[in-house]
């Protein structure tokens, strides 16, 4: 094995590392989030309908609140130090006590 194959392989198993991290921290939060369903439904009021709504624009949220023009000419890696602690800390109302 060469120093360049090495190298290449060390990058993908970091690649590897990270992608499986960031998707399980996602995932630890999303169900965080997702238990606390039945108390935000209740502290708003909200009917199932307007829950489906809710859950329907903090999905399209994220989407239009992408930095489209930085992640095209920057690539996403640059991204990803900044968006995860607006991502935590827009999560942050899962960890937050019932009323």
């Amino acid at each position: 094995m060469t120093a360049t194959s090495a190298a290449a392989a060390l990058a993908v198993d970091r690649a590897r590392v990270a992608t499986f991290s960031v998707f399980g921290f996602n995932g630890l939060l999303f169900a965080s989030w997702s238990a606390r369903l039945p108390a935000v439904a209740g502290i708003f009021h909200l009917s199932p309908g307007g829950l489906g709504l809710l859950l329907l624009m903090t999905g399209l949220g994220s989407v239009v609140g992408l930095p489209w023009r930085a992640v095209w000419r920057a690539g996403s890696a640059p991204q990803q130090p900044s968006g995860w602690p607006v991502h935590c800390s827009a999560r942050r109302c899962s960890w937050w006590p019932s009323a």
